[in-house]
């Protein structure tokens, strides 16, 4: 099944319980909007693609160089370039440098080198009391042993990708990931991070962040806000209709 094929089957995925850990506002943006990938983003799909769907590279990704658009020269890549990239991914030169260099640490990087061979791009869908899911899995142990995905991050020490993890509710996509596997076993969950700054890469082992008590209780939370926002015909208020007490943050009181 390819990706288009996915996106048009009517079940709950990873991306939509992510968006309703912010809360119905963000859940129901998710749905009736349409999103408008980053810069960030696009260079984090460019990276996804060349480690995973190398073959479909040139077709989804075009690197614009740099030039200077005062001259005729400069002028007529600038015309010709948009007409030749029209529904592709654009990126630059130095990203493009960026993506080779985590394209050769990754087949240096014995972990990392050992998830790319895993089944690539693969499909699940099943049932459960909340309705239809879905979830499309980068990298998975042909006896499902295993699950990986590729992420992207400016800073991918263990610290600051720990944060990003929670704060972008990773640890919600990979316990959404494991239920696909329908597995009494709880797989080995993997990231193969990728440093957009410099390049480099790192695999994190994060079975103790998906399967805690926190994760199940946020993964359930969001859940159950995923299935009030299906059933919502118009836009909640972003904020609380009461007044919110802020209190002091715990690295203030440290």
């Amino acid at each position: 099944m390819n990706f288009e094929e996915y996106k048009s089957l009517n079940a709950i995925n990873a991306s939509f319980l992510k968006a309703c850990a912010n809360g119905e506002y963000a859940g129901f943006k998710y749905l009736h909007e349409p999103r408008t990938p980053s810069p960030a983003m696009n260079l984090g799909t460019a990276i996804h693609t060349a480690l995973l769907e190398p073959h479909l590279f040139d077709s989804q990704i075009a690197v614009q160089k740099k030039v200077d658009g005062r001259t005729i020269e400069g002028k007529a890549y600038t015309k010709a370039f948009a007409e030749t990239s029209v529904g592709k991914i654009i990126i630059d030169e130095q990203q493009f440098e960026i993506i080779k260099k985590i394209q050769e640490n990754a087949m240096e990087h014995q972990g990392a080198k050992t998830l790319l061979g895993y089944n690539k791009e693969v499909t699940f869908q099943w049932s459960n009391e909340f309705g239809e899911m879905k979830a499309r899995l980068d990298l998975v142990h042909p006896e499902l042993a295993e699950l990986a995905d590729v992420k992207s991050a400016d800073d991918c020490s263990p610290k600051a990708f720990i944060k990003q993890l929670i704060d972008l509710h990773y640890d919600i996509q990979f316990f959404h990931y494991h239920l696909a596997l329908q597995q009494v076993f709880q797989p080995y969950c993997f990231v193969l991070g990728c440093e957009t700054k410099t390049g480099e890469v790192v695999v994190y082992n994060i079975d103790q962040i998906v399967y805690s008590e926190y994760t199940k209780n946020k993964y359930l939370k969001a859940m159950q806000t995923a299935i009030l926002v299906l059933g919502m015909k118009e836009c909640p208020k972003k904020y609380d209709q009461d007044v919110i007490a802020l209190e002091l943050p715990n690295w203030i009181k440290e």
